[in-house]
Protein backbone atom coordinates (compact mmCIF):
# COMPACT_ATOMS: atom_id res chain seq x y z
CA UNK A 1 0.00 0.00 0.00
CA UNK A 2 1.91 3.54 -1.16
CA UNK A 3 1.00 6.39 0.97
CA UNK A 4 -0.05 9.68 -1.58
CA UNK A 5 0.98 12.90 -0.11
CA UNK A 6 0.35 16.42 -1.76
CA UNK A 7 2.51 18.37 -2.16
CA UNK A 8 1.56 22.04 -0.73
CA UNK A 9 1.45 25.16 -3.58
CA UNK A 10 4.32 27.07 -3.40
CA UNK A 11 1.90 30.11 -3.01
CA UNK A 12 0.84 28.19 0.21
CA UNK A 13 2.72 28.71 3.85
CA UNK A 14 2.39 27.93 6.99
CA UNK A 15 0.19 30.11 8.67
CA UNK A 16 0.00 29.57 12.75
CA UNK A 17 -3.59 28.05 13.66
CA UNK A 18 -4.36 27.68 10.04
CA UNK A 19 -5.29 24.07 10.47
CA UNK A 20 -5.08 23.29 6.56
CA UNK A 21 -1.50 25.16 6.60
CA UNK A 22 -0.47 22.84 9.58
CA UNK A 23 -2.07 19.27 7.47
CA UNK A 24 0.75 20.25 4.40
CA UNK A 25 3.16 21.55 6.64
CA UNK A 26 3.47 18.10 8.51
CA UNK A 27 2.03 16.35 4.89
CA UNK A 28 5.19 17.06 3.58
CA UNK A 29 7.94 16.78 6.54
CA UNK A 30 6.09 13.05 6.90
CA UNK A 31 6.96 12.46 2.97
CA UNK A 32 10.59 13.73 3.30
CA UNK A 33 11.12 11.50 6.34
CA UNK A 34 9.22 8.40 4.78
CA UNK A 35 11.75 9.45 1.47
CA UNK A 36 14.75 9.02 4.32
CA UNK A 37 13.49 5.98 5.97
CA UNK A 38 13.11 4.73 2.14
CA UNK A 39 16.78 5.56 1.29
CA UNK A 40 18.15 4.35 4.29
CA UNK A 41 16.60 0.77 3.92
CA UNK A 42 18.13 0.71 0.14
CA UNK A 43 21.44 1.93 1.70
CA UNK A 44 21.10 -1.06 4.22
CA UNK A 45 20.51 -3.55 1.79
CA UNK A 46 23.46 -2.59 -0.32
CA UNK A 47 25.61 -2.45 2.14
CA UNK A 48 24.57 -6.03 3.51
CA UNK A 49 24.86 -7.10 -0.34
CA UNK A 50 28.40 -5.47 -0.69
CA UNK A 51 29.31 -7.37 2.49
CA UNK A 52 28.49 -10.74 1.41
CA UNK A 53 30.38 -9.99 -1.73
CA UNK A 54 33.35 -9.01 0.00
CA UNK A 55 33.19 -11.91 2.49
CA UNK A 56 32.39 -14.63 -0.56
CA UNK A 57 35.38 -12.77 -2.06
CA UNK A 58 37.97 -13.05 1.23
CA UNK A 59 37.07 -17.10 1.05
CA UNK A 60 37.76 -17.78 -2.68
CA UNK A 61 41.41 -15.63 -1.43
CA UNK A 62 42.20 -17.81 1.36
CA UNK A 63 41.12 -21.15 -0.58
CA UNK A 64 43.58 -19.96 -3.71
CA UNK A 65 46.30 -19.56 -1.12
CA UNK A 66 45.86 -22.74 -0.05
CA UNK A 67 45.78 -24.18 -3.10
CA UNK A 68 49.29 -22.71 -3.34
CA UNK A 69 50.63 -23.31 -0.49
CA UNK A 70 49.84 -26.95 -1.46
CA UNK A 71 51.30 -26.53 -5.07
CA UNK A 72 54.41 -25.34 -3.94
CA UNK A 73 54.58 -28.94 -1.18
CA UNK A 74 53.50 -31.07 -4.44
CA UNK A 75 56.59 -29.20 -6.13
CA UNK A 76 59.05 -30.17 -3.12
CA UNK A 77 59.49 -33.94 -4.23
CA UNK A 78 59.76 -33.91 -7.50
CA UNK A 79 62.53 -30.59 -7.41
CA UNK A 80 64.52 -32.55 -5.09
CA UNK A 81 64.43 -35.81 -7.16
CA UNK A 82 65.32 -33.36 -10.25
CA UNK A 83 68.71 -32.29 -8.51
CA UNK A 84 69.28 -36.23 -7.97
CA UNK A 85 68.15 -37.04 -11.29
CA UNK A 86 70.63 -33.84 -12.72
CA UNK A 87 73.69 -35.51 -10.64
CA UNK A 88 73.44 -38.44 -11.90
CA UNK A 89 72.74 -37.23 -15.25
CA UNK A 90 76.33 -36.25 -14.43
CA UNK A 91 78.00 -38.91 -13.19
CA UNK A 92 76.97 -40.30 -16.83
CA UNK A 93 74.24 -42.65 -15.34
CA UNK A 94 72.33 -44.57 -18.53
CA UNK A 95 68.53 -43.78 -18.08
CA UNK A 96 68.95 -40.64 -15.70
CA UNK A 97 68.22 -38.09 -18.45
CA UNK A 98 64.63 -39.34 -19.55
CA UNK A 99 64.11 -39.02 -15.34
CA UNK A 100 65.67 -35.14 -16.07
CA UNK A 101 62.58 -34.46 -18.61
CA UNK A 102 59.92 -36.30 -17.21
CA UNK A 103 60.69 -34.53 -13.82
CA UNK A 104 61.31 -31.23 -15.23
CA UNK A 105 57.78 -31.33 -17.36
CA UNK A 106 56.27 -32.23 -13.66
CA UNK A 107 57.73 -29.37 -12.22
CA UNK A 108 56.57 -26.99 -15.37
CA UNK A 109 53.47 -28.15 -14.95
CA UNK A 110 53.24 -27.51 -10.64
CA UNK A 111 54.87 -24.23 -11.56
CA UNK A 112 52.02 -23.03 -14.64
CA UNK A 113 49.54 -24.24 -11.73
CA UNK A 114 51.38 -21.97 -9.45
CA UNK A 115 51.02 -18.96 -11.62
CA UNK A 116 47.43 -19.63 -12.80
CA UNK A 117 46.59 -19.40 -8.92
CA UNK A 118 48.66 -16.45 -8.56
CA UNK A 119 47.00 -14.82 -11.61
CA UNK A 120 43.71 -16.10 -9.92
CA UNK A 121 44.52 -14.58 -6.04
CA UNK A 122 45.47 -11.13 -8.06
CA UNK A 123 42.25 -10.63 -10.04
CA UNK A 124 40.02 -11.96 -6.62
CA UNK A 125 42.05 -9.14 -5.09
CA UNK A 126 41.62 -6.09 -7.15
CA UNK A 127 37.88 -6.67 -6.99
CA UNK A 128 37.77 -7.21 -2.87
CA UNK A 129 39.34 -4.12 -3.14
CA UNK A 130 36.37 -2.51 -5.35
CA UNK A 131 34.24 -4.33 -3.28
CA UNK A 132 35.67 -2.83 0.07
CA UNK A 133 35.68 0.74 -1.53
CA UNK A 134 32.12 0.33 -3.02
CA UNK A 135 31.42 -0.81 0.79
CA UNK A 136 32.83 2.40 2.51
CA UNK A 137 30.84 4.50 0.23
CA UNK A 138 27.84 2.82 0.98
CA UNK A 139 28.43 3.15 4.82
CA UNK A 140 29.38 6.93 4.07
CA UNK A 141 26.42 7.70 2.34
CA UNK A 142 24.13 5.32 5.22
CA UNK A 143 25.61 7.66 7.86
CA UNK A 144 24.42 10.89 6.03
CA UNK A 145 20.93 9.27 6.04
CA UNK A 146 21.38 8.13 9.41
CA UNK A 147 22.22 12.11 10.75
CA UNK A 148 19.37 13.00 8.21
CA UNK A 149 16.64 10.89 9.80
CA UNK A 150 17.58 11.49 13.03
CA UNK A 151 16.53 15.11 13.11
Amino acid sequence: MALVFEEPSSSSSFVPGDPGAEIRALRVELHEATALIVRAQVAVGQLEMAKRRINLLQAQIIAVRRDLAAEAARKEQPAAALKSAEANVAAGLLGAESSVSQLRAAIAAIEHRERSLRAQESELAIQLGGEEQRWFALSSRFEELERAVSF
